[in-house]
């Protein structure tokens, strides 16, 4: 992981990074090179307050009052929980025809329960 988003991430965080917050490493990695992208192509890019940014100063600052890491909606880790059901219903029914044997009905009815609700935009 790059160094500067180790550190701005750990200091947004308050902590250290654990395996469960890369996609948070990912979006903060995303911010900061836009951010240096912006400060580049206009040298007079600067925050709010008037800081400037550069890569030697970006992990240097604090994050007032800023709350724990807090917990992903319910709704949004049902339809996630749906999805990798629907997964590994759908490449169980897949080795099993691959392999010539007769698939479970329960399968093929729980597939089809979920497939309704988990949508095409999620396969």
């Amino acid at each position: 992981m790059n160094p500067l988003v180790k550190i701005t991430t750990e200091k947004i965080l308050g902590r250290e990074i654990r395996p469960e917050d890369m996609s948070i490493a990912v979006i903060v990695g995303d911010a900061i090179y836009e951010a240096l992208s912006a400060s580049k192509h206009n040298p007079n890019f600067n925050l709010k307050g008037g800081a400037s940014i550069d890569e030697n100063t970006i992990g240097n600052f604090d994050v007032p009052n800023a709350p724990p890491l807090g917990l992903i909606p319910k709704k949004i880790h049902d339809e996630r929980v749906k999805v990798e059901r629907f997964n590994e219903v759908c490449g169980a029914i897949a080795r099993y025809y691959d392999a010539g044997l007769k698939i479970n009905i329960e399968w093929i009815e729980e597939y089809n329960e979920l497939v309704e609700c988990v949508g095409k935009h999620y396969r």
